[in-house]
């Protein structure tokens, strides 16, 4: 063990060093060095080129009236400020998760690299506007794969402060009252940072949640460009480091010499939930979670952790809907907020199904409260706007095919609209 006498005699050494090398510290000088520094972070996001953001779902949307606003999961900025402010009668924000996805059969979930091979749902419902007589619509299209609670809450501030004339938001039934899972990662509480300030409410989230180097970046790195777009350079950089280490390196006879991409966040395992409901809720029996061949299936990892609700008023989850019901009933904007469909196999394990129905009936018990004209919740579908959905297999809650749910949706949103056209008729009236 080193003795502080050995720690003394060190940083004297240093100093001797310093003073070979004529360097006095100084207030001064270190100004000068802030100053120098601010000075080459300016220059060198000057002579950054110009590189587009890689959005997810760009490929899905292309040719349509829908802009894709999420970044990838590694950017800080979340949404992509850079976008345009698209003018149409009826500018909607769609907030969803993975459950706006219709899959092609035998599609990966987490999948970016063959995301363009599967369908929306908003996609779908934005034609099924047309027949309704809706036309000149846009969606600002808010969907992350496994979006949760807090990073819904940010989205619908940011989507409010675009000046949307209606939100669509997906409640998912497994997470929306899961205090385990409040959020997907951290790379959000940058943005979140700097959103939530707006918010009163949300400032004892401000300490509690976002990390020190994530206000540093609302406050400082945000506005450097070497930093808010950094992101986009990220895979140049990695195929950058891989063919000079492969020049230092060369690759062993034999060996692939095609470099690899680094992983996407999104198919990271979210090893927090796993170990919590495999260790602590199930005891270390992964038998409830695999099948025969010992592969993971996802309504069954789905049912376990429908089991972990908490409907309890004064817990996280609970508190962050709330907030969100709150501002967007402040704002005074139309809002379709829906809770996400379950497949009828979900009935097959009782305590699951059990579990979902309680969730119903405090959403339920928020609907009397909440809605309104103006805002709409939707948390019992009729069964013959389900009746043609196709769910995957061994998935609870991800689609194949979505039967008549998006013409219902259209629906849902043609009749807010025509509130909204009888508001603003009644404003224009002498």
């Amino acid at each position: 063990m080193r003795r502080c006498s050995d720690w003394v005699d060190e940083m004297k050494s240093i100093d001797s060093a310093l003073e070979m090398l004529g360097y006095k510290a100084t207030p001064a000088g270190i100004f000068r060095i802030a100053l120098w520094a601010l000075f080459f972070l300016v220059i060198s996001g000057l002579y950054l080129p110009q590189k587009e953001r890689d959005m997810p779902f760009a490929e899905n949307t292309k040719g349509l009236a829908i802009t894709p606003l999420i970044t990838l999961p590694s950017d800080p900025a979340f949404i992509n400020d850079e976008a345009q402010q698209v003018k149409a009668d009826l500018k909607i924000a769609w907030i969803s998760d993975s459950s706006s996805v219709i899959y092609k059969p035998g599609a990966k979930f987490l999948d970016f690299a063959t995301m363009g091979e599967n369908a929306l749902l908003p996609v779908e419902t934005l034609k099924a506007l047309k027949p309704l007589s809706v036309h000149n619509s846009h969606i600002d299209l808010y969907i992350r794969l496994s979006l949760r609670s807090l990073e819904s809450f940010t989205l619908t501030q940011l989507a409010l402060a675009r000046d949307t004339d209606l939100i669509v938001l997906t409640l998912n039934p497994f997470f929306v009252f899961n205090n385990h899972s409040i959020f997907k990662g951290d790379s959000h509480f940058p943005r979140a940072s700097q959103t939530w300030v707006a918010d009163r409410s949300a400032w004892p989230w401000l300490p509690l949640f976002p990390s020190p180097s994530d206000h540093l970046w609302a406050l400082w790195g945000r506005h450097f460009d070497i930093f808010a777009r950094a992101p986009a350079f990220a895979e140049d950089i990695h195929d950058t480091k891989i063919m000079l280490w492969s020049a230092l390196f060369p690759a062993l006879k034999g060996e692939d010499s095609k470099p690899l991409r680094p992983e996407s966040a999104q198919n990271l395992k979210e090893n927090a939930m796993i170990f919590w409901v495999t260790q602590r809720y199930l005891k270390g029996d992964m038998s409830k979670l695999v099948n025969d061949k010992n592969e993971a299936v996802n309504s069954k990892w789905y049912r376990q952790l429908i089991r972990l609700t908490d409907l309890d008023e004064t817990s996280f989850n609970h508190a962050i809907l709330i907030r969100t019901l709150e501002q967007i009933k402040a704002s005074g904007k139309r809002a379709l907020i829906y809770l996400a469909p379950v497949s009828e196999n979900l009935r097959d394990d009782k305590a699951a199904w059990m579990s979902y129905q309680t969730i119903k009936a405090e959403l339920e018990r928020l609907k009397k409260l909440y809605d309104s004209e103006k805002m709409r919740l939707i948390i019992n579908m009729e069964p013959e706007v389900l009746q043609d959905t196709v769910f995957a297999k061994d998935d609870d809650v991800h689609v194949n095919d979505s039967g008549k749910l998006s013409a219902f949706l259209a629906s849902q949103i043609q009749q807010l609209t025509q509130t909204r056209a009888a508001d603003q008729e009644k404003e224009y009236t002498p």
